[in-house]
């Protein structure tokens, strides 16, 4: 199963991101690294981890603050550039072709579609490509965005996040019943659980569904994967 470590990017520093509360979102606090710059703490969460892909959100771009968010562009440009071997996956509030296509000179960036992002499905069909990643972003046991998504599992794309909001930072567990339940919905897809990872236990009930991956922060920022790296 692999590890995506997540990067929460607001006004030019990693927060720890805490249920979907992004106006309370605070510079991360990391057992890992004493500072939020972007540059330390993936370099901290790589150390730990030495994962090959990792999850950045733009929380500005997603909050449609264009000044920071345009920062936060040749931050995560710069990180991409320095770790040319990692794939980054992006959601950078994607939700027009236009906004989209400033990112794709970054050679080692995956974009990630996220439903909450979009009010059509026709708009987010129109950014969803074979290389790019969904996110289904469920808030209250709601997707947040088109719900017609959840129909059109055709023009869904091979990676999927399941992303549970409420769970996120919340050591509460994954929401497995969530997850089984879009699994069925396309068995072929390969699926990642994002929200509530808190140890090594939950990669355990995780396993036997045959999910992908997780995305991770809080635990790993709390050490709560000790000796990661040795499996």
């Amino acid at each position: 199963m692999q590890i995506i470590p997540v990067a929460d990017i607001k006004n030019g520093q990693v927060v720890q991101a805490i249920k979907g509360d992004r106006s309370h979102y605070k510079p991360i606090q990391s057992n890992l690294c004493s500072s939020s710059a972007p540059s330390e703490v993936i370099n901290a969460l790589l150390r730990s981890t030495q994962a090959n892909i990792i999850y950045l959100a733009d929380l500005d771009a997603i909050e449609n603050s264009e000044q920071a968010s345009e920062n936060n562009f040749l931050t995560i440009e710069k990180l991409a550039r320095q770790y040319p071997d990692q794939t980054f996956w992006v959601d950078a509030g994607f939700d027009s072709q236009n906004k989209l296509n400033s990112w794709t000179r970054i050679p080692n960036l995956r974009p990630v579609i996220g439903t909450e992002s979009h009010t059509e499905i026709s708009s987010l069909l129109q950014v969803l490509n074979p290389d790019s990643i969904l996110s289904l972003d469920f808030k209250n046991d709601q997707l947040v965005g088109p719900k017609e998504t959840l129909d059109r599992v055709e023009n869904w794309p091979d990676d999927v996040i399941i992303m549970s909001l409420n769970s996120v930072g919340s050591h509460s567990g994954p929401d497995l019943n969530l997850i089984t339940e879009i699994q069925t919905l396309n068995p072929d897809t390969r699926f990642y659980a994002a929200g509530g990872i808190r140890d090594r236990s939950d990669l355990d009930l995780l396993i036997p569904l045959g999910v992908e991956g997780v995305l991770i922060a809080t635990a790993l920022h709390n050490q709560n994967f000790l000796n990661l790296n040795s499996g």
